[in-house]
């Protein structure tokens, strides 16, 4: 290193260098380097640092992971509203509409605003 580079050019730097090995260290030095760059950069910078570690294996491992968790909930959520909006149309008699409802996607969130459903 020529010079004297700033904190998020080292950081940079050091995650670029990580990014070609697959020994379990440069995974290692690759998340201390992540939380060195959290604790030290403003948003901007960190920001520009997310990017390099998504290029890496850990970026890619923790990126998968977060889609998988993303996923689960938004099923959790999607089949809490459904046995909601089940019970309210079954309380209200309204059988025919959960049976259009489970057919039409339009028609469920048409009755999701009309309950109040969140």
């Amino acid at each position: 290193m020529s010079g004297s580079l700033n904190k998020k050019d080292t950081i940079r730097e050091a995650l670029t260098l990580a990014r070609h090995s697959t020994q379990i260290s440069a995974e290692k030095a690759t998340a201390m380097l992540y939380a060195l760059a959290d604790k030290f950069l403003n948003d901007a910078d960190l920001e520009e640092i997310r990017e390099v570690i998504k290029m890496t294996k850990l970026g890619q491992m923790l990126l998968e992971e977060g889609i998988e968790k993303g996923i689960k909930k938004g099923i959790a959520q999607g089949e809490s509203l459904g046995i909601e909006l089940s019970k309210r149309l079954l309380a209200d008699n309204r059988i025919n509409d959960l049976r259009r409802a489970v057919e039409d996607k339009a028609y469920w969130d048409e009755l999701i605003k009309e309950y109040g459903i969140k």
